[in-house]
C-alpha cells in the first residue's frame, strides 16, 4: 500500500493514508475520462464503454478479435440486446466487424483515427492524476514514467472502468452515474485544487463541513457533463428522489447520508486500493502486451 510522502496532521496527530482526499483525485479523473469518452460517442454510453473495455484487452492482446457480448453485458450489468446495439454502433463507425456469433475487432481497430484520438487523450488524463498524486505529497511506484504508451492506456482504462464495477451506491445506469459523479466532482472540486484543505478533511472520519461543499447547479453539471440540460434535469430530479442527492438553495449536493456513511467509505477504500493495485502492475511492467502467437 502508498503511504503519503509527507506527514499528514489533523489536530496535531499523524493519522493515516488519506483515502477520501484520494477518492476525489479518482473521482475527478473517471468523470474526466467519461466526459471525454461520452462526448466522442455522441452520448451513446453503452456504445462508449463497450469500446473502451475493447481498447483495453486489444492493447494487451492485439492478435485477439474475439469478442464476448454476453460476458462484456455481464462485467457492465447490462442487458446483452444492449450490448449489441451499442456494438452495431461500433460496426458502423468501423471499429468492429461483424462475425458468426456477433461481431470482432476490426483488425484496423488500433489505428483508426477515433482510436488513437481517444488513447491521447486517456493518457493525457491519466498524466492528471498522478500529477495530483505527487502534488497532494502521495508516493507513487518508481518506473510508471517507463512505460510505453500501450501500456499506460491499459492502465489508465482500467482504472476508468473500476468506476462501474466498485461505485459507491451501485447505480448501474450509466447516465445516472455520470450525472451524480458530475456533483460529487464539482462539490469537492476547492478541496481538490486546495491540497491542505484536501488533506485536512481527508480521512474516513473527516467529513468536510457542508460550507465547504458547493452546491452544483444544473448548469454547470450540463456544461462539464457533455449531457443536455433537460437529460440533466430529469436524472438530478430522479438522484434526489432516490435518496443520492439532495436539493439545496445554490444547487445540488451528494446526499449527506453518503458522505459519511460506512459502506461508502469502505467502498472509496476498495477503490483506490484497484488504483493502487493498477499503478503497481503498470510499474513492474504487468501491463506489457502479451508475447505474439
Amino acid at each position: 500500500m502508498m503511504e503519503p510522502a509527507v506527514e499528514h496532521l489533523a489536530g496535531g496527530q499523524r493519522t493515516g493514508f488519506p483515502y477520501r482526499h484520494a477518492a476525489r483525485l479518482l473521482n475527478a479523473y473517471q468523470f474526466r475520462i467519461g466526459t471525454m469518452g461520452w462526448r466522442a460517442f455522441d452520448g451513446q454510453n453503452v456504445a462508449m464503454l463497450l469500446f473502451f473495455m475493447i481498447y483495453r484487452a486489444a492493447l494487451r492482446d492485439p492478435d485477439n478479435y474475439r469478442i464476448s457480448v454476453n460476458a462484456i453485458a455481464t462485467s457492465l450489468r447490462q442487458s446483452t440486446e444492449t450490448l449489441r446495439r451499442a456494438a452495431r454502433l461500433l460496426v458502423a463507425r468501423e471499429l468492429c466487424r461483424p462475425a458468426a456469433r456477433g461481431i470482432e475487432r476490426a483488425p484496423g481497430f488500433l489505428d483508426h483515427p477515433l482510436t488513437l484520438e481517444i488513447g491521447g487523450h486517456v493518457e493525457q488524463i491519466f498524466e492528471g492524476i498522478l500529477s495530483d498524486y505527487r502534488r497532494s505529497g502521495l508516493t507513487l511506484p518508481t518506473g510508471i514514467g517507463e512505460r510505453s504508451t500501450p501500456e499506460r492506456v491499459a492502465a489508465a482504462l482500467d482504472a476508468y472502468l473500476s468506476v462501474l464495477e466498485l461505485t459507491e451506491s451501485r447505480i448501474i445506469q450509466p447516465v445516472v452515474l455520470h450525472v451524480t459523479g458530475a456533483v460529487t466532482v464539482l462539490n469537492a472540486a476547492h478541496l481538490v485544487e486546495d491540497v491542505e484543505l484536501g488533506l485536512l478533511y481527508g480521512q474516513d472520519d473527516t467529513v468536510p463541513p457542508a460550507v465547504l461543499r458547493r452546491p452544483a447547479t444544473a448548469q454547470q453539471v450540463a456544461a462539464e457533463s457533455g449531457l443536455a440540460p433537460t437529460t440533466v434535469w430529469r436524472h438530478l430530479s430522479a438522484a434526489c428522489d432516490a435518496g443520492i442527492l439532495r436539493r439545496v438553495a445554490d444547487g445540488y449536493l451528494l446526499a449527506d447520508r453518503l458522505m459519511s456513511h460506512p459502506v461508502t467509505s469502505a467502498r472509496s477504500r476498495e477503490k483506490i486500493e484497484y488504483l493502487h493495485r493498477v499503478l503497481h502492475d503498470l510499474a513492474k511492467g504487468r501491463y506489457a502486451v502479451l508475447p505474439t502467437r
